[in-house]
């Protein structure tokens, strides 16, 4: 998970519109509005519908045009919305809390030798 906060948190971001408007903001906008203010071409960038729909998950190619791209945030408005824009990390839209139940995990079909402390430590890292 490292390995891939590491990796992600270089080249994705999370946009999200800030406040209400007359309608949702599409990927295709998104680009449109990247490509005006930001010069992002689609070559560039892949952009998904994230949860909420309100929200998109922007992954570029290039680091240098993820970080062009952060520093717009809140400065540009797509069909209305302030975007926001945020570096992609494992604990988005996380909060800390305690589980309301018990909980166990099994690994079966674990071969033996893959039975230490270490190895499952990291498996549930």
């Amino acid at each position: 998970m490292d390995a891939l906060e590491l990796l992600f948190g270089r080249y994705v971001l999370l946009a999200t519109a800030v406040e209400d408007g007359k309608q949702a903001v599409t990927p295709a906008a998104m680009l449109a509005t990247l490509r005006q203010h930001c010069g992002v071409v689609p070559s560039e960038v892949v952009i998904e519908v994230a949860c909420p729909p309100h929200d998109l998950w922007l992954t570029f190619s290039m680091e240098e045009k993820c970080s062009e791209v952060l520093l717009s945030s809140m400065k540009i408005k797509c069909c209305w919305h302030w975007i926001q824009f945020s570096r992609w990390c494992r604990m988005v839209r996380a909060q800390p809390g305690a589980l309301k139940y018990k909980s166990k995990l099994g690994f079966q079909g674990l071969p033996n030798q893959a039975w230490t402390t270490a190895s499952v430590k990291d498996v549930l890292k």
